[in-house]
């Protein structure tokens, strides 16, 4: 018996001592200044004053990971707020992770606990709600994250709800690209608004395991259909969502969730079979790399992920104008963050983002960006482009921002 409690403890020791060389030896973390919600979020210095007050053609509101709400959410209180002042010229995207900890079970109480969380979501407002697929609704473990059931049972679900003015995208576990055209390029927005849903996590599965998608049999076809959908629409206002964000200053994106912590998940994660899905990991990596280079060849105005549990806006420079990680709807997983090259706005608050787009009198479109944080009236910071119109070229626009704290 002593022999064995020794093995064990050598054996835990090994293990422990490992992955803290892993830890240390692996990608460098960031230690820079953590912005909690205890503390004042971060706010680029560059920023300028931008005010518009008419109603907007258009909004979209960016939401992630909310798959853990309380039972009277005050950030789904917030959203149908933001989203019921005008509900038939408002899209909600639920960027991914929408039941947690591992999906919509196919029975039992789970089951039912699972529908619940969903439909909480979908009753928060009357307004179009998109929602996205995230790792967690893939499932949990490494068996169920290869295999489409708890992805096909809440898409089942959820398009069973389309009376409610909900759609799931991209579907069938596919990687997309998924098109939704929210506004036509016309009077109401010189240049509309198209929604381009992608599901990374497709991608970051086992090659043998990935659904098979008509067209879309490796990353490179992938790759080649989101620049042709990018060039397609590279005159109209594009904002890429998905649930995997292309930068993050929170712990997904290699922000130290705590020596000891990162131990933890680290031995977690591998024991289970799974990945933590940080930017770093090689396979994560690269698809940042090749995608990148793709979205910077036709940059749509925005790429927009969850994730990391913050709420963040990102120059986005050659690869988009903007980046933003909202990932702040359930306020129990809240995690820190930390401003990066190109930060704007970094805070680990419950909120979420508004983009609302206008169009001004001269034939070109202006959007502004809120961020929007759980328990305040008012947007937190706000950040606005001016568009040119589509015979202008449609590059490099003037922007201002605002930050009120």
């Amino acid at each position: 018996m002593r022999l064995a409690a020794r093995i064990l403890r050598s054996s835990a020791f090994a293990l422990l001592l490992a992955l803290a060389l892993d830890c240390r030896t692996g990608p460098e973390r960031l230690h820079s200044a953590s912005y909690g919600g205890e503390n004042a979020p971060y706010i680029s210095e560059s920023a300028r004053v931008l005010e518009r007050s008419e109603a907007p053609a258009h909004r979209l509101i960016l939401i992630g990971d909310g798959g853990a709400p309380l039972r009277d959410d005050p950030t789904l209180a917030a959203l149908h707020v933001w989203a019921e002042a005008a509900p038939g010229h408002t899209t909600v995207v639920f960027l991914g992770d929408n039941v947690y900890p591992d999906g919509l079970r196919e029975e039992g109480r789970q089951r039912a606990r699972g529908e619940a969380i969903l439909r909480q979501q979908i009753q928060s407002t009357g307004a179009a709600k998109i929602f996205l697929p995230g790792n967690h609704d893939w499932g949990f473990s490494s068996r169920a994250m290869l295999h489409l059931h708890r992805l096909e049972s809440e898409e089942s679900f959820l398009e069973a709800n389309a009376a409610a003015r909900v759609d799931f995208a991209p579907k069938r576990g596919c990687p997309g690209p998924a098109v939704r055209r929210l506004v036509s390029p016309a009077a109401e927005l010189t240049r509309g608004l198209t929604l381009i849903a992608v599901d990374f996590h497709w991608w970051l599965l086992p090659e043998g395991f990935r659904p098979h998608c008509g067209g879309i049999g490796s990353t490179s076809a992938f790759v080649d259909a989101l620049e042709q959908e990018l060039e397609i629409h590279a005159a109209e206002n594009v904002v890429v969502v998905a649930h995997h964000p292309l930068r993050s200053g929170g712990p997904h994106g290699g922000f130290t969730r705590g020596f000891w912590t990162d131990i933890g998940a680290s031995a977690f994660y591998r024991l289970s079979g799974s990945s933590l899905q940080d930017l770093w990991e090689p396979s994560y990596a690269q698809m940042v790399q090749v995608v990148s280079k793709a979205l910077a060849r036709h940059p749509p105005l925005a790429v927009a992920g969850g994730h990391d549990h913050s709420l963040q806006l990102i120059d986005g420079k050659d690869t988009a104008r903007l980046l933003v990680v909202s990932g702040a709807a359930s306020a129990g997983a809240i995690t820190g963050v930390t401003a990066i090259d190109g930060t704007l706005f970094a805070h680990s608050h419950p909120g979420f983002v508004v983009f609302d787009f206008y169009r001004v009198n001269r034939g070109a479109d202006a959007l502004q960006v809120r961020v929007v944080e759980t328990g305040r009236e008012r947007p937190v910071y706000q950040l606005a482009y001016e568009l040119p119109a589509a015979q202008d070229g449609g590059q490099s626009p003037s922007w201002t921002a605002n930050g009120d704290q």
